[in-house]
């Protein structure tokens, strides 16, 4: 009975336990299937947020507001984003690096490697585990209450602030020009700094009189630490006036207690108060690349230490030397391990070790791994890997707000230093000769490469140099040249409300705070944008395409693309483009979303007489040229810019208290824009007149400052010679350069500025032995001459690959890239198996004699073997490349320099080809001036013309060829006379004295009138008109509005009052619809006191 009983009761209480826990087990399977279905969902829909059931909603889709505008409620508005199934969405940031722990989206993995290894991997941060560094400490509890404690009053202001309170504690000074005018005003926060940065310590104690400041307030007058650091900050920043004392105490005790460099110089402090007068130094010491450990955490012994007495400072070069002696301001190498932490005490509270020369890679069995010619980390590599985030690491890099700002550009110098320095130390090592320079050389008895070479400055291959700037132009003029004028010219803009930057940045965060993560999506969705272009063929078949990535005044990326269509002899008419570009605010009915984004991203201003203060405003006028007209088709104008249909639909936006319509919208592609969700301005600029203009905007290169700079010489105050001068080129990049942190992290992160597709192959022109060659300053000349590698250029190797292959023989030099490749460790031709390249030739200057010559015959003749193939033509070898050039018909009436003219317009700008016609004239003996000129003056003024329409806009004026001839020839006289010439002396138009200036004066005059005070005139006399004066005025308005044009003439002479009011009314009215007139009175004075016989030059012989 007991045994029963125990059965029965045990197996109900087991059988209750166990169906819990079963429940339990099925409950938790339920809501893990549940979870696995919602990510599926989610996957499938790209991620859409939530839903709104619009048939459950207690609002209408959309509401009309008292304006007769239309709203839409923010719910419904983020519904119709979300739902767009054809939207473009990244997910969430949910992958690791298997090797550092770096977070990326999945569209980040190196595809190559995952698809090989059937793996999802990342090299982007650690270079597969070659890279390790050792985390960041959490920093310490006040300093981290600061920081993470987002929602409070105190951390918002210490991160509004946290710049001043680091520059309270800050041991060095910051060089560079930070602008403070770029915050101005409602914007994103953005830290922007010109010229070369760099960190410079001073003494342990001030001059006399003197106040204390950076390191030195750790030492002076530390009863009064906390007053001097807040006053020593309002001297060199005015926006500290709300700092809080009591979080400076807070951190000075934190900085006391954990900062081992705190530390040494607070016992510096105790050594002077006790020991008044002696000589104290703080040796910080600097890279031992020796000693593998000495990364790991430093005591404060181990990072600095105190030397009494005096010191030699050529023992510790390496070394930071700070003493009481004041040997005036010390700037800190960036390779020193405490370059940021001395600069940064809040961003490194302990202290930590930055980059230092020496960090070796780490060894890895990994096969993903590539050989090396480095055994130690660079600079790029280093911050580059602190750019990504790592989860429960922290990084001072990334989540302090503007500090990180501020720090990232400080890394970006660093890495940008780096360069420069090596290309700098190079300068004396890395020479360039030309080969029969070398053979001159040993014949004077000069054995070794330091004994000859002239200097090499900033090369094109440093990103953001000037040559780098004109190499890209000139490769872009290539592609126009091999495939005519692009198609397409559009803008991209980043927008910081995309989902993936919202819901990657971590709670309590802004989305300017993470400057990281808007990068890495913008560059994601550049890719994809560039995907539908090329592979999806959205616009057709893409033959070739260029862009170039910017940043914007107030740091959002933004990137300019050009592209070229297959068009297969299919003209592009104003029908296709319509269906490309739209340039009209959607129906809300038909297209909600559509109506949506173009309200959002792609209307302009308002501006002009709506809001004058735009930024777009300059001297009065928008520089956008908006409202635009109302146009019923698309049309070309006669300077080849594109009108878009913009029709009159009487649908409006409402924005800044004023109604917009389809004059205010920005020409889009719908699909792109409801794709993307940003600003994405796409233009049709095939038949446009500023081909070089547009590929010279595209390829213009960062920002820079406009500086003159001179090297001066100390000792007699006089500039050195011109060879030093230009060797400044490092220094004038420096000096004139602006670095934002959106720039430095797309940089950072190793993200290309520019890009274009098919490639160019840059190809030298040289005569016999005049190739530059690159040798070490203490290599043997002669055995420079004797290895036939340094003899090879891609010239003389055409001439090799065609005397041994028959195919070589069908292409010019300039085509030879199409079909062959340079192999550039052999030095030789490879013929293709896929792809091609355009071929580029270098441009040689028409008074380079031979070297010009050469260039010509290059430009046609086909498979050549030699230079002496090259001067070959009819079985007749011709001593000189020119003979050979006139054998061939080429000089014949000055046909050299219309080839060379022609040429050149292909990519010179006009003012450059103006240079050009200005040196033929000079020097190159124009046999028909006036014939050379007669064709290719209109050429020259494609700048001139369009400035001088610019000028007058938004009056419709199209200078006349009188106009544009005048200037010209003012212009090229101006650049005569600079070079000893005048125009006078040739056989081309003389300039006329009166017609020098060539500013339309009517224009100007009639430009000069008060819209707004004649607007309010014209309505008060609109009264006083009398019936018949009222239907003449609605009639010319009504023809000026239609653009018909007529001649008006009102008399009787005798009834001046009547006419002037209804005159007066009538010029009020056109003006205000910024249209042209001109109305001149015959004879009289009437308003304006203008008079037809002065303004027209009549003779005013005959009187009424």
């Amino acid at each position: 009975m007991g045994r029963g009983k125990r059965k029965l009761t045990l197996p109900d209480i087991n059988i209750e336990s166990d169906q819990k826990t079963k429940m339990q087990k099925r409950s938790e399977i339920t809501q893990r299937r549940k979870r696995k279905r919602e990510t599926q969902n989610d996957n499938e829909n790209k991620g859409q947020i939530k839903r709104y059931h619009l048939e459950h909603m207690d609002i209408h889709p959309y509401i009309y507001s008292s304006h007769g505008m239309i709203s839409f409620p923010s719910e419904y508005i983020q519904h119709l984003k979300d739902s767009y199934s054809g939207r473009s969405y990244l997910g969430k940031p949910e992958y690791i690096c298997k090797y550092c722990n770096a977070i990326f989206w999945f569209n980040e993995r190196n595809k190559e490697d995952s698809r090989k290894n059937k793996e999802i991997l990342y090299s982007k941060c650690c270079k597969y585990g070659q890279i390790k560094i050792p985390p960041y400490k959490e920093p310490p509890p006040f300093l981290s209450m600061l920081i993470n404690n987002k929602e409070s009053t105190i951390s918002k202001h210490f991160l509004q602030k946290i710049r001043q309170y680091n520059s309270l504690f800050a041991f060095t000074s910051m060089g560079g020009n930070i602008d403070k005018n770029i915050n101005r005003g409602q914007g994103l926060y953005v830290f922007r700094i010109n010229g070369q940065i760099h960190h410079r310590i001073g003494s342990l104690l001030p001059k006399q009189d003197d106040d204390p400041k950076f390191a030195e307030l750790y030492i002076f007058d530390t009863k009064n630490e906390i007053e001097n650091r807040i006053q020593a900050l309002n001297k060199e920043d005015n926006e500290t006036n709300d700092i809080n004392p009591s979080i400076v105490e807070e951190l000075r005790k934190m900085l006391d207690q954990y900062n081992p460099l705190v530390k040494v110089f607070r016992h510096a402090r105790d050594l002077l108060e006790q020991h008044k007068g002696i000589d104290v130094s703080i040796r910080i010491i600097g890279a031992n690349k020796d000693d593998p450990s000495q990364y790991e955490m430093p005591h404060s012994e181990e990072l600095a230490m105190l030397i009494v007495g005096d010191l030699s400072l050529e023992k510790y070069k390496r070394d930071i030397i700070v003493s009481t002696k004041m040997r005036g301001l010390q700037r800190i190498s960036i390779y020193h391990p405490a370059y940021m932490a001395l600069q940064y005490p809040l961003l490194f509270p302990y202290g930590e070790r930055g980059f230092q020369l020496g960090i070796n890679y780490h060894e890895t069995n990994t096969k993903r791994v590539t050989k090396r010619k480095r055994s130690t980390v660079t600079p790029h590599e280093y911050y580059k890997y602190h750019m990504h985030f790592r989860p429960n690491q922290p990084n001072p890099f990334l989540c302090y707000g503007r500090l990180s700002k501020q720090a990232i550009v400080d890394a970006r110098a660093i890495e940008d230093e780096d360069r420069l320095m090596y290309i700098a130390k190079n300068q004396n090592k890395l020479r360039a000769e030309y080969l029969q320079g070398i053979f001159d050389a040993i014949e004077k008895g000069l054995h070794k490469g330091n004994q000859i070479g002239k200097r090499v400055f900033l090369p094109s291959s440093h990103v953001g140099s000037r040559r780098y700037v004109i190499q890209n132009y000139h490769d872009g003029i290539a592609i126009c040249r091999e495939y005519g004028p692009p198609d397409l010219f559009i803008t991209f803009t980043c927008n910081t409300k995309w989902s993936e930057i919202t819901l990657a940045i971590l709670k309590g965060e802004q989305a300017n705070d993470r400057d990281d993560i808007i990068v890495r999506v913008f560059h994601m969705k550049l890719e994809e944008l560039l995907e539908d272009i090329r592979s999806k063929k959205i616009f057709g078949e893409v033959i070739a395409i260029l862009y170039s990535v910017e940043f914007q005044k107030r740091g959002l990326p933004h990137v300019h693309i050009l592209v070229w269509l297959d068009k297969k002899d299919n003209q592009i008419t104003p029908e296709i483009i319509d269906t490309w570009i739209s340039a009209e605010i959607p129906n809300p009915n038909q297209d909600p979303l559509g109506y949506i984004l173009v309200a959002e991203h792609m209307i302009h201003g308002p501006c002009g007489d709506k809001n004058e203060k735009s930024p777009c405003m300059k001297k009065g006028k928008c520089s956008k040229y908006y409202p635009k007209e109302f146009q019923d088709e698309t049309n070309f104008t006669d300077n080849g810019f594109t009108q878009y249909r913009r029709r009159d639909t009487n649908i409006y936006v409402r924005r800044d208290n004023h109604n917009l319509d389809n004059r205010w919208v920005v020409p889009n592609n719908l699909f792109l824009l409801k794709k993307f969700q940003a600003h994405i301005n796409v233009e049709f600029v095939n038949k446009s007149k500023l081909l070089k203009y547009l590929c010279k905007y595209v390829n213009k290169g960062p920002d820079k400052a406009t500086i003159v700079f001179e090297k001066i010489n100390k000792d007699n105050d006089s500039f050195v010679n011109q060879e030093d001068k230009e060797i400044n080129e490092i220094k004038e990049y420096l000096e004139s350069r602006y670095i934002c942190q959106q720039d430095s992290l797309w940089r950072l992160l190793g993200f290309d500025i520019h890009y274009h597709w098919p490639p160019v192959e840059r190809l030298p022109v040289h005569l016999p032995l005049q190739n530059t060659i690159k040798l070490h300053e203490n290599i043997d000349l002669k055995y420079i001459i004797q290895d036939p590698k340094y003899k090879s250029t891609k010239l003389t190797e055409w001439f090799e690959t065609n005397k041994l292959n028959e195919n070589a023989k069908k292409l010019t030099y300039c085509e030879f890239p199409k079909l062959w490749r340079w192999d550039e460790t052999n030095n030789k031709w490879i013929e293709r198996e896929r792809g091609f390249k355009i071929g580029r030739l270098y441009y040689v200057n028409p008074i380079e004699g031979e070297h010009f010559y050469l260039r010509m015959l290059l430009m046609i003749v086909k498979g050549a073997t030699s230079y002496e193939d090259l001067r070959t033509y009819n079985g007749t070898i011709y001593q000189t490349f020119k003979e050979a050039c006139a054998a061939r018909g080429l000089l014949q009436h000055d046909e050299e320099w219309y080839r060379t003219f022609d040429e050149a317009t292909t990519w010179a700008t006009s003012l450059q080809l103006r240079y050009l016609f200005t040196t033929m004239l000079l020097f190159c003996n124009l046999q028909d001036e006036r014939r050379f000129y007669e064709k290719n003056w209109r050429k020259m003024v494609d700048d001139i013309e369009y400035h001088l329409i610019a000028k007058y806009k938004p009056i419709v004026y199209q200078p006349t060829e009188l106009e544009l001839q005048e200037k010209l020839l003012h212009e090229l006289q101006e650049i005569l006379s600079r070079n000893g010439g005048n125009i006078c002396t040739y056989n081309l138009p003389q300039i006329s004295i009166e017609c020098t200036n060539s500013n339309n004066q009517l224009i100007e005059e009639e430009l000069k009138y008060d819209v707004h005070s004649l607007e309010i005139e014209a309505n008060k006399l609109y009264s006083q008109l009398n019936k018949d004066q009222k239907n003449a005025f609605h009639k010319i308005i009504d023809n000026v509005l239609s653009k018909i044009r007529f001649l008006l003439c009102m008399w009787p002479r005798w009834n001046w009052q009547n006419i002037s009011l209804e005159y007066y009314r009538i010029i009020s009215k056109i003006t205000k619809k910024n249209s042209f007139d001109s109305c001149i009175i015959r004879s009289g004075f009437i308003v304006t006191s203008k008079w037809a016989h002065r303004t027209f030059k009549i003779q005013n012989s005959n009187r009424y």
